[in-house]
């Protein structure tokens, strides 16, 4: 709520302030959800990278630990391997008639790796995915790859002390859903171009299962609903 809360769930607004408003005047609120224990990333690998990049199914590889790859682009061992990420949050409280304004997406930092420039830059997609996560949303989303935010977030960027923002563009709103869970998948820029790596490229967040003050969040602002007028 706004600098005028009294509590969780109540404000009082003085009247002077309805007094130098422009009419028609709009009240607002944000809503804060945390990813779900659904969340997690599921991988491909191949000795060939148009195989591990391209395949329709994938192995579920990490939907229980405390942390797990956003987004992965690598070569280990004589084997390629893709990582795609996801998160949901449940933002049914919203309403079916509320007015999204904007919207905020948050990763806690776990660590990032870069041995080919660019690669490991992250990107946030539409998300279909399955819930609980299934080794076919790993081919799924292969041709999700319109971003929604305005740039890749780089790598260079990335810290682990904290919170990394990404700010969502009107695509990304687009996306919330505001009666069911919202599902994003994240991606890294070389998975999105299909750039063959020379070596680790990825970037990694603390999951649900971390606890409170990690999970990925999402914060959205929305104007509520207008009740019918009687």
């Amino acid at each position: 709520l706004s600098e005028y809360a009294i509590s969780d769930d109540e404000e009082f607004i003085p009247y002077s302030v309805f007094d130098q408003a422009v009419y028609p005047f709009e009240i607002g609120d944000t809503l804060t959800a945390y990813t779900t224990a659904s969340d997690g990333n599921v991988y491909a690998t191949n000795a060939v990278y148009a195989t591990a990049h391209d395949a329709a199914t994938g192995t579920v590889a990490n939907t229980t630990a405390t942390e797990f790859w956003l987004g992965y682009n690598g070569l280990s061992g004589g084997n390629y391997y893709v990582y795609r990420g996801f998160v949901y949050f449940d933002t049914s409280s919203l309403g079916a008639g509320s007015g999204i304004t904007a919207a905020v997406i948050s990763f806690y930092g776990y660590d990032s790796i870069q041995t080919d420039a660019g690669q490991p830059d992250l990107a946030i997609v539409q998300g279909v995915q399955d819930d609980p996560l299934a080794a076919d949303d790993f081919g799924d989303h292969l041709l999700k790859t319109t971003l929604g935010h305005d740039a890749y977030f780089a790598r260079a960027n990335w810290i682990t002390t904290g919170y990394n923002d990404i700010t969502l563009n009107a695509t990304g709103r687009g996306w919330i859903s505001k009666t069911a869970t919202t599902k994003f998948c994240t991606r890294v820029k070389g998975d999105i171009d299909k750039l063959t790596p020379t070596g680790d490229n990825g970037i990694r967040c603390w999951s649900n299962e971390k606890g409170a003050g990690y999970q990925p969040k999402l914060v959205t602002t929305y104007l509520p609903a207008v009740p019918p007028q009687t």
